[in-house]
């Protein structure tokens, strides 16, 4: 080989082909016949991949539109003992560095006169294509009549990834309990409202989370509640809750406090001691502390429990809308029971005690209308206050005024001076004659005192009604028998203009379900829902629905 001879090598890496050399002597014409000749060879750049061998295409392809006949021929070859360019003169530097140690394999054809594509592929050991080192072409190879024609394509290959670790460790502390203190009195007397406060600090100024748990004592009349959590000036944190000692004795109380930080996988709010467990580095950081506080006998015959809701926010102001247990009749016969409370609305102090339920659950139809005064079955339960329910409350509890509130809306209207307190809601609605046929009522139901519902749609004027009669808007009170087919209805319902106008028309479908034209069916009509157009939920899911309310 004549190594200072000018010769054709070309090389191709990530698909891109560059000629280093043209063919020929000092001439740019890529036909002109080669003056060195030489083998062809394939370089890998990988010394640790799954390359076992290379296949090598010949195929035949045109130079300038001459006639050709087509062929292709393929071998393989294994990968040669040696490095490349191994310290042979002509193949350092060009275009390997003399210092650099390549794999490679070799291919020598004789091959008829004329152009060629040429590809070489790695393989594997079991002959399939390599994922890790890409084929490599020289799309135009010239064979020459007598000469050699030598090659050098480069199969370049997926390097080994590499990365950087940073270590920061902090330090961190548990918080620390600045104050504890209660609002009054460690002592108090059984039934009343105890408060008391935590102000904690965080030396990292992490944010806090409290847990407060009665540790022994007697019962308590209720859960104990959050009443107020604020950030101090300085960056502590006070938290206050609220209990109702439902007997005298001695009450212990626990207080937590938990620093946090952010869970990197969530980005919520962790504990701090509960994120390093999961590292493997379980230790806490919490400040805990157990105090006692004392209620004294209040000379009250029987315990604490509250007639209605609105006694028990009375007690405790601050107490939160949920279950809890009244006793209607203090001492007397009736046994005390769970209701619902609704603490926030229009003063709060609200008993439930009816839901109209868009829920398939044919309830409050005209055939069960005295359910509503009379029949004193119970319906639904606590969990499901989507649904059908009537509690015990409407024929225990004496009440003034009704709260309806809808759903899914949130629309709500609340009604004072409905009853003057000495009847329960079902007596007060059995007092009175069904149907209600005085179109002059129009417009002088008992008014809307508070709430978000506003005149507007099908809804004549925002007065509550009960047992109306279907007038159809037309003042004839042959439409009002309450005996016929027509739509009158019975409990509480809205002043509605359904499709013959103003007043009464067609109430059945402004009531709580109860429609003399639809005797053994429920009309879910969901009270105000139905005129202002509010029942937006799917229906027979229970996502519409009314609530009544008594205090």
């Amino acid at each position: 080989m004549n190594h200072k001879s000018t010769g054709c090598f070309s090389y191709l890496i990530g698909g891109c082909l560059a000629m280093l050399a043209g063919c020929g002597p000092s001439t740019d014409d890529p036909m002109s016949p080669p003056t060195r000749t030489g083998l062809a060879i394939a370089v890998s750049l990988a010394a640790q991949s799954d390359v076992a061998r290379i296949r090598f295409t010949l195929e035949r392809i045109t130079c300038i539109n001459e006639p050709f006949t087509p062929s292709t021929v393929s071998t393989d070859k294994p990968l040669e003992d040696i490095l490349l360019p191994g310290g042979i003169p002509g193949f350092e530097n060009t275009p390997l560095d003399d210092s650099s140690e390549h794999l490679f394999a070799d291919m020598f054809l004789t091959a008829a006169p004329g152009c060629y594509r040429v590809t070489s592929q790695p393989l594997t050991t079991q002959g399939s294509f390599s994922l890790d080192c890409a084929a490599a072409t020289a799309p135009r190879v010239q064979i020459h009549e007598g000469l050699t024609t030598e090659q050098i394509l480069i199969n370049q290959c997926n390097g080994a990834d590499s990365g950087g670790v940073d270590v920061v460790s902090t330090l961190n502390s548990p918080p620390t309990l600045v104050k504890l203190e209660f609002t009054k009195s460690k002592f108090i007397m059984q039934c009343q409202t105890q408060e008391v406060c935590a102000t904690v600090s965080d030396p990292e100024n992490d944010p806090v989370s409290f847990v407060w748990t009665t540790v022994s004592g007697p019962p308590l009349l209720t859960d104990l509640w959050v009443t107020s959590s604020k950030t101090e000036a300085d960056g502590s944190s006070t938290q206050c809750v609220a209990l109702v000692p439902d007997s005298p004795g001695q009450y212990g109380l626990s207080m937590t406090a938990y620093d946090l930080l952010h869970d990197p996988a969530t980005g919520e709010l962790v504990r701090i001691e509960d994120y390093l467990a999961q590292q493997g580095n379980p230790h806490p950081s919490h400040k805990s502390i157990i105090f006692p506080f004392y209620a004294a006998e209040d000379g009250v015959p029987g315990n604490c429990t509250p007639k209605s809701c609105q006694e028990l926010k009375q007690r405790a102001p601050s107490m939160p809308s949920g279950n809890y247990t009244v006793d209607p009749d203090g001492p007397g016969s009736t046994e005390p029971f769970e209701v619902y409370c609704d603490m926030e609305k229009d003063g709060g102090g609200w008993t439930l005690a009816l839901v109209s339920s868009d829920d398939e659950q044919n309830t409050w139809t005209w055939d069960q209308r005295t359910l509503m005064t009379t029949d004193q079955t119970l319906v639904g339960d606590l969990s499901a206050l989507n649904r059908d329910f009537k509690s015990r409350a409407l024929h225990a509890l004496p009440f003034q005024s009704l709260l309806f509130v809808h759903a899914p809306s949130g629309i709500w209207a609340s009604y004072s001076g409905v009853s003057n307190g000495t009847m329960d809601v079902a007596s007060f609605m059995n007092s009175i004659n069904a149907p209600v046929c005085d179109l002059s009522l129009a417009g002088h139901g008992y008014p809307q005192t508070a709430g978000t519902m506003a005149l507007s749609g099908k809804l004549c004027d925002t007065n509550l009604y009960f047992h109306l009669g279907d007038f159809d808007g037309t003042g004839s009170a042959s439409y009002c028998s309450g005996t016929t087919t027509q739509d009158s209805t019975y409990g509480p319902a809205w002043n509605m203009n359904n499709n013959q106008g103003c007043p009464f028309d067609d109430p059945g479908g402004a009531s709580l379900g109860p429609d003399i034209g639809s005797r053994p069916d429920e009309v879910t009509g969901i009270g105000f829902g139905s005129p202002l157009g509010l029942n937006t939920g799917t229906p027979g899911t229970a996502t519409n629905y009314i609530q009544m309310y008594i205090r």
